[in-house]
């Protein structure tokens, strides 16, 4: 039986066009075309018949293909578009492609023309089918959107039975490993609720495990026993999809069934994959509102130990770039007033010799040998501040210390809309340094990065462990550091908050980078422009065996 076709041809060439025609007729198309070769033509034969397909040659000296294609994707969009031609190349023919040609086909290789039309047209019908599954699908959205639980899942399965007239629909979640909770059920003209089933020897039990089951004929055998609203069905034909989570869980299923034998009607697959991903929505939310009211308070407590250790941690971060802020000033002012006293005890040691002991002023000699000697005491003591003090060394987990971190930290990434992520990496990595220290570093350099990133981004850590060695890197998506600024980031009061925040004195870099020196590691950076910068951390797994290592 030939396939009906309606053809407009873009054509200048009589000869041409019933050469087309006469390839289609010969590949099994009854043929019905119009030929036009020009802008109004087109437009007038657009306007006056609904057409299959348009074939337009490339080359005309009254039109072109590409004003044929815009008239035919501005009127009629849908229909297939066929570029033929004796004398373009394929560069050209590539190009109409992405133009929006559906195909293109030499002269010379017309019997490429028929194979191109029936693949297109099968293709057009799919569209066809798929956009009218769209049609329902957001029917059924619009019919639930103020819907929540049971109206949801009762509108599901009326659509379900309206859409591939059936006898019996079922919508069930999964609540144990081999149990299944029918959220809805339409049978005989009614609703039924709540009744549970066994998954075990049934074709439920093979959606769950591929997805997927059609069963055309003596379905009744291996439906649930367990359900009497099931067991009483008197159904031939079976059909069933899984319903899965974003991460391929099976929570659910949706199933039908017949009196009669199933024939598998087309897109059918399709269809209840869609209606599934609904009931997905509906029930993962159901899921999660269960599981908040569950764990509110459990939540709140969990919100208010962590901003306490956040205070906390907060506090001694301020207190320790105070510390560091003094410690840098009393260091610089240590050096300035430590370069003349060295000549000053130098020049009164020689006058000292040369002052006569019964000189009437020789009991001031004293004096300013006292008086020296507490100054250089008081520069003494300026180079300690300024000096860091030694970290309690001890064995811990890394890991977990870098977890305790994040966590602290995940108020302030939810108020700015950052996520912190710890990549894969092992459980457990021992190491011996100074925990204090550790959490001071990393709780420094993730607040950055935190509010360095942009509402929506993500601050990723690499943890490492290469030759007795830690290594950390932690890359936010921000702005990047200029390279003006590179020099200046590990400098004492320098800092590049202001955009981010108004706190801290500039000394957090300066102080974390003397941290980490002070177990025998390193801190740097990385930056790109409007990417992101990552820090990496290198310390000793072992700082006490460094040491060790470093005297021998």
């Amino acid at each position: 039986m030939n396939i009906p076709i309606r053809v407009l041809i873009v054509e200048d060439s009589e000869d041409d066009t019933l050469l087309v025609v006469r390839e289609l007729k010969r590949n099994g198309f009854d043929v019905i075309f119009e030929r036009v070769d020009n802008h109004k033509a087109m437009e007038d034969a657009l306007v006056k018949q609904e057409w299959d397909v348009v074939i337009a040659d490339y080359s005309m000296p009254k039109f072109s293909m590409q004003g044929a294609l815009e008239l035919q994707r501005k009127n009629k969009p849908d229909i297939t578009f066929i570029m033929i031609s004796g004398t373009i190349g394929e560069e050209i023919a590539v190009e109409a492609i992405k133009a929006g040609a559906d195909d293109y086909v030499m002269k010379d290789r017309l019997k490429r023309l028929a194979p191109a039309v029936k693949r297109e047209l099968k293709e057009f019908e799919e569209r066809q089918v798929l956009k009218r599954m769209e049609d329902a699908m957001q029917a059924l959205i619009k019919s639930t959107v103020i819907k929540t639980g049971q109206d949801v899942f009762c509108r599901i399965v009326e659509s379900v039975q309206e859409w591939l007239d059936t006898d019996y629909v079922c919508l069930g979640q999964i609540i144990d490993v081999d149990k299944v909770k029918v959220l809805s059920m339409h049978a005989d003209g009614e609703f039924k609720y709540d009744c549970i089933y066994e998954l075990k020897e049934t074709l439920c039990e093979i959606v769950v495990k591929e997805g997927f089951c059609y069963y055309p004929e003596g379905a009744r055998k291996l439906l649930p026993k367990q359900c009497e609203c099931v067991s009483k069905m008197e159904a031939e034909g079976y059909i069933g999809t899984s319903i899965r989570d974003e991460n391929g869980k099976n929570i659910g299923l949706l199933w039908l069934a017949s009196r009669q034998k199933l024939v598998l009607p087309p897109r059918t697959k399709e269809v209840m994959e869609i209606i599934a991903t609904k009931a997905c929505s509906e029930i993962e939310r159901m899921r999660m509102e269960e599981t908040i009211r569950r764990h509110n308070e459990e939540l709140e407590t969990l919100v208010e130990e962590r901003t306490a250790r956040i205070m906390e941690l907060e506090r001694q971060r301020v207190e320790n770039e105070k510390l560091a802020a003094a410690g840098r000033m009393a260091a610089r002012v240590a050096h300035e007033i430590n370069n003349p006293l060295g000549g000053i005890s130098s020049s009164f040691i020689l006058l000292k010799d040369a002052i006569p002991v019964n000189y009437k002023y020789f009991e001031y000699v004293d004096v300013i040998e006292k008086e020296i000697g507490r100054i250089t005491r008081i520069v003494k003591q300026l180079f300690d501040l300024c000096r860091p003090h030694k970290g309690k060394i001890s064995e811990f987990n890394s890991i977990l210390s870098i977890r305790e971190i994040i966590n602290l930290l995940k108020i302030l990434g939810d108020e700015r809309g950052v996520i912190v992520s710890l990549n894969d990496c092992k459980d457990i990595l021992k190491v011996t340094i100074s925990e204090d220290f550790f959490k001071q570093i990393l709780y420094n350099i993730i607040k950055n990065a935190i509010e360095a990133s942009p509402r929506g981004s993500e601050v990723n850590i690499i943890v490492k462990d290469q030759n007795s060695l830690l290594i950390v890197m932690i890359s936010d998506q921000g702005d990047g550091i200029s390279d003006e600024l590179r020099p200046k980031i590990f400098e004492p009061f320098f800092t590049t908050k202001d955009k981010y925040t108004d706190s801290g004195m500039g000394v957090g870099l300066s102080t974390t980078k003397s941290l980490v020196e002070s177990m025998g590691g390193s801190l740097g950076f990385t930056s790109e422009k409007d990417k992101g910068t990552t820090f990496t951390i290198i310390l000793p797994t072992n700082v006490i065996k460094q040491q060790d290592d470093n005297k021998d």
